[in-house]
């Protein structure tokens, strides 16, 4: 695990299993505030590991639904620091996941199709609050028309977990062989999947499905 400096007064902590996300997020803080110290983990390991031994004001995870023991995790790091708040950063935006969530102890769930400003102010407002609007299921940072109608569009299409997961890497620009790698399926597997996503979104390509999904690769720029 990677040597971290003595814990700031404000930090974050992020932790997903993609790269590019991990790094698009690492970028939007450090451009966007210069006194939050932002550390990045790249696995579920080094993100048990490291919360051992600091505490931090906010983390912002993504957390695979498939495996029980990532919410368990949730709900141990919530007991070792309950005044640290938990963001759940997902695709995956469904009642059903975001209730778990919030019942092992997440504080927040953010859709990862948010814009870079109001990411920044969800974990802003989350480390001032105890719940991000605490009247509602989940983190609403605006009521952006086109945002809405790319969710109403993904649930629509009605995908499966896994397909997700896919269509996700697809549209963050992840190759098939890095997405077969992550997932521990076969090429054949991850084709087969592909063709079922566009089929079922109406997609000619991986770029017409960036349309529906939202292009998270602007993070980057």
């Amino acid at each position: 695990m990677t040597n971290y400096q003595e814990n700031a007064k404000k930090s974050i902590l992020i932790y997903d299993a993609l790269p590019i996300v991990r790094k698009s997020l690492e970028i939007i803080f450090k451009s966007h505030e210069d006194d939050i110290h932002v550390y990045v983990v790249k696995t579920v390991k080094e993100l048990e590991e490291i919360t051992q031994i600091l505490v931090f004001n906010a983390i912002i995870m993504d957390i695979n639904v498939n495996e029980e023991k990532h919410f368990y995790l949730i709900k141990k790091i919530n007991k070792q620091h309950p005044l640290t708040k938990m963001l759940i950063f997902s695709l995956l935006d469904t009642e059903q996941y975001r209730y778990r969530c919030f019942r092992y102890g997440a504080s927040g769930f953010l859709n990862k199709n948010t814009s870079e400003e109001d990411i920044v102010r969800a974990v802003k407002l989350l480390m001032l609050e105890n719940k991000y609007f605490k009247n509602d299921i989940k983190i609403r940072p605006s009521d952006i028309s086109p945002a809405k109608a790319r969710k109403m569009k993904v649930q629509n299409y009605k995908l499966s977990i896994r397909e997700l997961q896919i269509a996700e890497m697809l549209v963050n620009g992840v190759a098939n062989i890095e997405i077969c790698k992550h997932l521990n399926l076969a090429p054949t597997t991850i084709s087969t999947y592909k063709k079922r996503i566009l089929l079922k979104t109406n997609s000619k390509n991986t770029m017409e499905l960036s349309t529906i999904f939202g292009n998270k690769r602007v993070f980057l720029s």
